[in-house]
């Protein structure tokens, strides 16, 4: 099975106007630098490679797997599939209709009387596209806005340095973040 995600979030998981608000920042001279923050700390909290390991903000994934099966979908929370496709024993596209599967929390299943399509011997010849996500940032639980928002303030008072002279705490969890995400070091 692999995992992608075709429909990043179309938001940070708090607003600038939150952030702002948080910061008691009151104009708007710094907002692109508070917006890369917010991204930054969404970056961090959110889906698959995110310390949360779930989707915040709504967005969509794929779930590839090489043979039709009942599968928990592996990031939630699961709000829809939005289709399910695979290619056929002639490596042909179908779609596998919405009346043959049932979607139970974030475990996708066939429903009785429905049979599993015949698919080409690939390790992608089946997938299930769906999306996850609490809904829109307003909907994110409050502990985790909370959390995103002490990360920007972090990021925005210290720049980077903390009173020691050394890397912040915030500054530290994104590097280790991009260091098991694309395995820089």
């Amino acid at each position: 099975m692999r995992l992608v995600r075709i429909t990043a979030p179309s938001t940070g998981v708090v607003s600038l106007d939150d952030a702002r608000a948080h910061l008691r920042v009151t104009d708007t001279s710094e907002d692109q630098l508070i917006s890369d923050y917010i991204m930054a700390a969404s970056g961090y909290l959110d889906a698959r490679d995110g310390v949360l390991g779930e989707a915040l903000v709504t967005q969509s994934w794929r779930l590839y797997m090489d043979a039709p099966a009942e599968v928990t979908l592996p990031l939630g929370p699961v709000q829809s599939i939005t289709v399910v496709k695979y290619l056929d024993a002639n490596g042909t596209e179908q779609t596998f209709g919405s009346t043959n599967y049932r979607l139970s929390g974030a475990d996708f299943i066939l429903v009785d009387g429905a049979a599993w399509p015949i698919t080409a011997n690939r390790e992608d010849a089946f997938w299930i596209d769906y999306a996850a996500g609490y809904g829109p940032a307003t909907s994110v639980p409050m502990t985790v806005r909370s959390a995103a928002l002490l990360m920007i303030a972090e990021l925005y008072e210290r720049r980077a340095m903390d009173a020691s002279g050394g890397p912040s705490e915030a500054f530290k969890m994104l590097l280790a973040a991009g260091r098991s995400e694309r395995g820089l070091f």
